[in-house]
């Protein structure tokens, strides 16, 4: 038969308890502003890809146009230099205009890296060209287009993100040919 005594005494918080209990609450509370940053971050980095994504479609529609990928700046429809090409998409009336980098509130950049755990990355729009090989060949050459350099014949125009962390996520190559 158990003890009645020991079943209808009142509860006693030692301090030992106490203790326990602000732990546990505190590690909680740690929990829930890590979770909620991370959801931040995933939520901008999510958003820098749809700037890219829109970026890339922007692209792709040019490519496939009469007038090439920067009809004001070309000969026969091709960018003479890629810096005005680059002006073009981040010309004022550009691609980049209306999109918002959402780790800054400004207008997302081009940038010719991303550099781990610089904040002025996060979110940016890095652009590489890859000349020669197809895209799916391991042993291609890439490398950032460099201002005055004239684009080859046929290349490949990969488009990717600076994430939260400063990483770059692959977004979409396009294949650009005269």
């Amino acid at each position: 038969m158990p003890n009645e005594e020991a079943s209808t005494a009142p509860f006693t918080a030692h301090a030992g308890d106490l203790v326990f209990f602000a732990f546990a609450l505190c590690a909680l509370m740690a929990l829930g502003l890590a979770v909620q940053r991370t959801w931040t971050v995933a939520t901008a980095t999510e958003h820098s890809k749809t700037n890219a994504e829109r970026l890339g479609h922007w692209l792709q529609q040019a490519v496939q146009g009469d007038d090439g990928v920067c009809p004001e700046l070309t000969d026969r429809g091709m960018p003479v230099r890629w810096e005005g090409c680059l002006r073009t998409i981040t010309a004022p009336e550009g691609p980049l205009a209306a999109m918002r980098n959402p780790f800054s509130g400004h207008a997302p950049e081009i940038v010719d890296r991303c550099r781990p755990g610089s904040t002025g990355t996060f979110g940016q729009l890095m652009l590489e060209a890859h000349a020669g090989p197809a895209a799916t060949d391991p042993g291609r050459v890439a490398a950032a287009p460099a201002p005055g350099e004239a684009p080859p014949a046929a290349w490949t125009l990969k488009l990717q993100v600076c994430d939260g962390a400063g990483y770059p996520i692959p977004v979409q190559e396009l294949a650009m040919r005269p």
